[in-house]
């Protein structure tokens, strides 16, 4: 690890984020320890030349040091690449501060993004490949929506794990469920054991209708969870796609200088289809961040 150094907020990426969940209150009792006390430990972001500092660990307290209006913090930069420095993720929390879901969406990066084989992720994290394994299944079998909702802060990583014991296609209704009535991990788990013994859609539309929530929480939703905005959402989408469009280049350009190329899978076909989905998706960036009249955006 490099010296200590003092870097301007604006200077700190938050990539990584996306393998950890937002706790609001955790979250305010680092800004109260920020405005009382400043800051104690410096936050660790991952150093790359000529690339933003990545941060690993410190999140809460970056997002509360931009709350509170400060202008730079002390960050100790770590020269690692993609994989260590999600090793380091793991590491700086001493494998205890991560839930089993933060865990699996860790394992799932090294899995999926970095080609890692499950018993390579278990030597680098020390843990057994029946441990990695199981870890995999929860973050693999999660749905995508409910994720965001864990992620947001909306819904606790121990109610959505009982809520992946359900098929995906299920899965939301149920978050929706249990967030708009402020269930707790208990009532969660007996509502998914219902839902499971359901023998049909009708049956299961009643359990969630009658399913018991907080008597304190509104009907139609509970004043401790607010709906998430459709702008934090596209927040969200950007930060998870402009990652993936970078993984996707470079892979692009492997494949391209392969000798011979690979024809393992039907990749093209996949490029063809996903063309006019692009471009669907550039169209509707244009129209709604503002373009001139040959289509592209408009840069201050």
């Amino acid at each position: 690890m490099s010296p200590e150094m003092t870097v301007p907020l604006s200077d700190l990426a938050e990539g990584y984020a996306v393998l950890r969940v937002s706790d609001r209150l955790a979250q305010q009792g680092v800004r109260q320890s920020l405005s009382r006390l400043g800051q104690l430990h410096p936050v660790v972001a991952q150093e790359i030349r000529g690339q933003p500092l990545e941060v690993l660990d410190g999140f809460k307290r970056l997002r509360a040091a931009r709350e509170l209006g400060w202008k730079e913090m002390r960050v100790a930069p770590l020269a690692v690449d993609a994989v260590h420095a999600k090793v380091a993720v793991w590491t700086l929390n001493d494998g205890r501060g991560l839930n089993a879901l933060e865990e699996g969406w860790l394992i799932r990066s090294l899995y999926r993004e970095d080609q890692l084989k499950q018993p390579q992720i278990g030597q680098l994290l020390g843990r057994q490949k029946s441990w990695v394994c199981r870890r995999l299944a929860l973050a693999e079998c999660l749905d995508a929506t409910v994720a965001s909702d864990v992620r947001l802060g909306l819904l606790s990583a121990s109610a959505a794990e009982e809520l992946v014991r359900l098929p995906r296609g299920n899965q939301e209704a149920a978050a929706r469920v249990a967030v708009q009535r402020g269930l707790t991990v208990g009532q969660t788990q007996r509502m998914v054991t219902d839902l499971l013994g359901c023998p049909d859609k009708a049956a299961q539309q009643r359990c969630l209708a009658t399913a018991p929530g907080n008597e304190k929480a509104a009907p139609e939703k509970s004043p401790s969870r607010p709906e998430v905005s459709d702008a934090v959402q596209v927040v969200m989408d950007v930060m998870y796609l402009s990652r993936s469009a970078a993984r996707m280049q470079a892979r692009l350009k492997r494949l391209a200088l392969a000798s011979p190329p690979d024809e393992g899978v039907s990749w093209r076909e996949a490029l063809v289809e996903f063309e006019p989905v692009l471009a669907a998706l550039s169209a509707a960036v244009r129209r709604v961040a503002g373009g001139d009249s040959d289509g592209s955006l408009q840069h201050a």
